[in-house]
Parts: structure tokens; C-alpha cells; sequence
């Protein structure tokens, strides 16, 4: 279940002439939040400090002058190994 849709390219068209940038970053982008009780509850157990990991996010966006369309995540860190 998405939790949250941040509309990233929006934000940077709306906010932008307000920090003086003239360059369009994105022609459409966003980020979707979500969160799987079954990944996450197997990744806290292994590591307590993997809470920085939840929400997930996934980012959907075209660039100016691109043809293609990118998808990108975070990559969870292996599990800290305590002794």
C-alpha cells in the first residue's frame, strides 16, 4: 500500500523561481512511500538500526531532453555484524 506520493518535480517547478533557479530538473517526477510489515519486521530483527530504511521510497522520473524513464531506491545496507 502506497503510503505517501511526493510530487518531487512539481515542488522544484513551484519553488524554484523563489531560490533563483532557471534550469528545469524533471519533466515528471515522483516518489511513492510504502512500507511491507513482513520486510521490515525481518529486517529490524536483524538490524534495530535499519529503521531509517522504512518508509521505502521508490522515484519514477523523466529528465528534460530523455527519452527514457528512470526508477531508482534506496539499497538497504547489509545487516551491522555485532561481536
Amino acid at each position: 500500500m502506497i503510503n505517501h506520493t511526493n510530487k518531487i518535480a512539481e515542488m522544484l517547478e513551484r519553488t524554484g523561481k523563489d531560490v533563483g533557479a532557471t534550469k528545469q530538473v524533471y519533466v515528471g517526477g515522483e516518489q511513492f512511500e510504502f512500507c511491507s510489515a513482513t520486510v521490515s519486521r525481518r529486517m529490524m530483527e536483524a538490524d534495530p538500526h535499519a529503521m531509517v530504511m522504512c518508509p521505502y521510497i521508490v522515484s519514477v522520473y523523466t529528465i528534460p531532453n530523455d527519452k527514457n524513464v528512470y526508477i531508482s531506491y534506496r539499497k538497504p545496507a547489509p545487516p551491522r555484524i555485532r561481536r
